[in-house]
């Protein structure tokens, strides 16, 4: 519509038409306008409707894309799952031929189970034949060793020159020093350790060793006494000497235990010795002791509590003594005359002239 042609043609018009006449044209003007304004309006959805549909082809696209792969996927593990199954099929029909041979190797198996049971009870009916020679055996061969052992034993027990060779047989008497802690154990004791030793085994042997005559020992139907023992045969049981009757023993016993216990506790052996002598009311044994470059007398028989010594008939009254602290002979009679020494070396005679 040619707006300019109906001005131009108003003006033909009388007044009142051409007010009515402009009002068109103004309506027509803002028409105009807003139809033009919705055209833009249409168009620029048209434009975002036309953005987000290439958006959405293009998520088609790359879901297409996606699709494929995870088709081809499929593909691919549904070719795996085939030869899986497969493989199944074959460990199953193995499994199968497996069972079978393990049902026959346990038919044989319970076979053999029968006839290890009549092996067993055949064994069983030997091991008990076995038993009692063996038991014969044992007791033949532990009456062989103590005939073989006899002679040496009883010449150590009974003759003083040989009595030296018991002071070595200690193992027991470690234990004992060990585990009561009777005195400290050195590997190279001092002289003042080596005196505190002989103080502290010559107080326990007062409290725990009292004073009897010579023991015997049963061999077989006999019994033979010995006049001398090992430490360890005096000691007897020194892991229940709390427990038992305290030991006892005589002058010989007292020293040559001494003796041993001073060498459980790791004093030389040339600084202890069994002393064997007279005394006033007869023959005695004693100790001697080295430190200081010196030789001190200690008599474990003075150890024990106050007492009346019964020495073949001939009684003789002992009082206690105590060991000092600083070394000092320590005597029990008036008077002591030594014939012999000895230690785990040998057996010394001491010469008279």
């Amino acid at each position: 519509m040619d707006l300019t042609k109906i001005l131009q043609d108003g003006l033909k018009y009388s007044k009142p038409q051409q007010q009515v006449l402009a009002i068109i044209c103004v309506a027509l003007l803002i028409f105009g306008g807003l139809l033009a304004f919705q055209i833009l309006s249409l168009n620029f959805q048209v434009q975002e409707d036309t953005r987000q549909i290439a958006k959405l082809f293009a998520q088609v696209n790359n879901q297409q894309a996606k699709l494929e792969e995870q088709q081809t996927q499929l593909a691919d593990q549904t070719s795996q799952i085939n030869e899986l199954e497969s493989t199944v099929s074959e460990k199953q029909s193995l499994i199968t031929s497996q069972q079978q041979r393990l049902a026959e190797q346990e038919s044989q198996i319970a076979q053999q189970q029968q006839q290890i049971n009549t092996l067993n009870s055949q064994v069983g009916g030997l091991q008990l034949e076995l038993g009692k020679t063996t038991s014969n055996l044992q007791d033949t061969q532990s009456k062989l060793t103590l005939a073989a052992n006899y002679q040496t034993r009883v010449e150590q027990g009974e003759y003083l020159s040989k009595a030296y060779q018991l002071l070595s047989d200690i193992d027991s008497t470690k234990q004992l020093i060990a585990n009561d802690q009777i005195t400290e154990i050195h590997q190279n004791p001092t002289d003042q350790q080596i005196w505190n030793n002989a103080k502290d085994i010559y107080d326990w042997i007062g409290q725990n060793f009292s004073y009897c005559g010579d023991k015997s020992i049963k061999i077989g139907g006999s019994s033979v006494q010995f006049q001398f023992w090992s430490p360890d045969e005096l000691l007897a049981d020194a892991t229940k000497i709390k427990e038992a009757n305290y030991p006892c023993g005589d002058c010989d016993d007292k020293a040559q235990l001494f003796a041993g216990m001073m060498y459980a506790a790791g004093v030389p052996s040339d600084k202890a010795f069994v002393v064997c002598g007279n005394v006033p009311g007869g023959y005695h044994c004693w100790n001697y002791v080295i430190v200081n470059n010196a030789t001190y007398r200690v008599d474990p028989v003075c150890s024990s509590p106050p007492q009346v010594i019964n020495y073949f008939w001939i009684f003789t009254s002992v009082q206690k003594q105590y060991l000092p602290d600083t070394p000092a002979t320590l005597d029990c009679f008036s008077s002591y005359t030594a014939d012999v020494y000895y230690n785990p070396n040998g057996y010394f005679t001491i010469s008279k002239s």
